[in-house]
């Protein structure tokens, strides 16, 4: 009996009087919308990086959408236990209260003693300069000239350095060598897991470009080019 009672209680909890396909799709395509209004300026994507308040926003679209969507009773009433939106509302709160110099617990870094590696993002974005350094060199550039290179024709890529580096193409080097797991890269200093599964991925993007230069040199601009937009 008890066994009966909680697969209802399980199945009212997540009915929904919007179970129906179609209007699902106008509800999502109504909150890509929403989210695209957020994060553009006058009708044209906004040129990242964005900043705390536009991620705000965008958040608390997400969390009206889950407000409209979310787990309801039988008679279409918001259950009030959900526990989703509840998260959702902290972290909102909490990155509304760093306004006023305010950390929350839940956004606090954790104590570590020693260096700490860079940030999460960051090192996603120097992936991206990493891939376009490794079709260089399957393009017949030696690694010592496709750091140069694209130190030189893409001087903004300073912007991902830890600190302003007198010597930004050694500096790529480094990055390739600590995503490639090269030997005597310390834990602390290694990018997160992430970055480095994706910089092994993009050993496909160097298929047939073996001693073709030129080519190599166009694909590795595209490469930072999209990098440089999605900043």
């Amino acid at each position: 009996m008890a066994d009966d009672e909680s697969g209802r209680m399980a199945r009212r909890r997540w009915r929904s009087p919007y179970y129906d396909a179609e209007l699902a799709f106008a509800i999502l395509a109504g909150l890509d919308h929403a989210l695209y209004d957020v994060f553009s300026r006058g009708g044209k994507a906004a040129t990242p990086p964005y900043g705390r308040k536009e991620i705000l926003r965008g958040l608390r679209v997400i969390n009206r959408f889950l407000a409209f969507v979310g787990p309801r009773d039988d008679l279409g009433s918001r259950l009030p236990d959900d526990r989703s939106m509840r998260a959702l509302n902290h972290l909102v709160r909490a990155l509304d209260d760093l306004d006023d110099g305010v950390v929350d617990e839940i956004l606090k870094p954790a104590e570590r003693r020693g260096k700490t590696r860079d940030p999460s993002q960051r090192w996603l974005d120097r992936t991206s300069v990493c891939g376009a350094f490794r079709v260089l060199c399957h393009g017949g550039m030696t690694q010592r000239e496709a750091a140069k290179w694209i130190a030189q024709q893409q001087e903004w890529t300073k912007a991902l350095t830890s600190k302003r580096s007198p010597n930004l193409a050694s500096t790529i080097l480094d990055w390739e060598r600590k995503l490639r797991g090269a030997r005597g890269v310390r834990r602390r200093v290694a990018p997160v897991a992430e970055a480095a599964e994706l910089y092994r991925s993009t050993e496909e993007m160097t298929a047939g470009l073996k001693g073709k230069r030129a080519t190599a040199e166009t694909f590795a601009k595209s490469i930072l080019a999209a990098l440089r937009m999605s900043r």
